[in-house]
């Protein structure tokens, strides 16, 4: 799930200077909504009676002696997850870039830096959600 955000990213930082406002606007929609589906996949698979209510992702310790940081997955989290990604997504989809003639040619507009700041703050979202200490 992080991943997705984060290949928006790179794609809009890398290859977003050949893309119009409307694909810059497609790639940051498709991102949010494979974290959507993902989610939703997660939770309807942890739903299962076989299968544990919660596991961990990852573990780090980022600074020594200060113990270690957890990325829990549960349900809840997920479910805050699939809410946040799911605004993000309907924003996106209700965006008003369809028409190409409304964004300046300019260059005084910089919509693949926009989009992948919006996709970092959705990456840090999901972190922020995920990691143990979030909700306890």
């Amino acid at each position: 799930m992080l991943g997705f955000p984060l290949g928006g990213v790179a794609w809009l930082l890398f290859g977003g200077r050949r893309l119009s406002a409307y694909e810059v606007n497609r790639v940051a929609l498709a991102a949010s909504a494979l974290v959507v589906i993902c989610a939703l996949g997660l939770v309807s698979f942890m739903l299962l009676p076989t299968t544990p209510s919660s596991f961990e992702v990852l573990e780090l310790e980022w600074l020594p002696g200060t113990g270690s940081m957890h990325l829990h997955v549960e349900a809840r989290t997920l479910l805050i997850l699939i809410a946040v990604s799911l605004a993000l997504t309907l924003v996106l989809s209700a965006e008003p870039t369809a028409d190409k003639q409304a964004v300046p040619d300019d260059g005084s507009w910089r919509p693949p830096l926009q989009m992948s700041v919006v996709l970092l703050a959705l990456t840090a979202t999901q972190v922020a959600v995920l990691s143990s200490s979030f909700l306890s």
